[in-house]
């Protein structure tokens, strides 16, 4: 990309030390950019998580109350079934999993608006080029 850019702007009659600091400045910005494939696949992965959380919601919607369980177990049955703690563990990894697509969330956010003003900058940047 650095030869395109260095070429582009040799082009147009910039001077060659101009050129070069242009074109250093934009391969430092360039390498912090997300590509498409990396926001697809962060889409990806936000999708698998959204699943998973709906999964796990629907999972928690089909468990018995005290009540159902009173109804239904005997005092042996209920100490096989899972404890307030165990119900906590779930309670955690879910958090943890949400913390984790916000986190995701964030950096497609973060990559996306930094392409959007890269873009806008070359756009500017080609435009007073083009009117030298």
């Amino acid at each position: 990309m650095s030869i395109e850019i260095l070429s582009t702007l040799e082009e147009v009659d910039f001077p060659p030390e101009q050129a070069r600091a242009i074109t250093k400045i934009f391969e430092q910005d360039y390498q912090h950019l997300a590509t498409k494939e990396d926001i697809k696949y962060l889409e990806k992965d936000i999708k698998s998580i959204r699943g998973d959380i709906k999964s796990i919601q629907e999972d928690i919607k089909q468990m018995a109350t005290k009540d159902d369980l009173k109804l239904m177990a005997t005092k042996d049955d209920l100490k096989l079934m899972a404890t307030k703690d165990d119900l906590m563990a779930t309670n955690v990894e879910i958090a943890k999993i949400k913390v984790e697509a916000a986190s995701i969330k964030y950096d497609l956010i973060k990559w996306v608006v930094g392409a959007i003003i890269l873009s806008g900058s070359f756009q500017i940047l080609f435009k007073y080029l083009l009117n030298l």
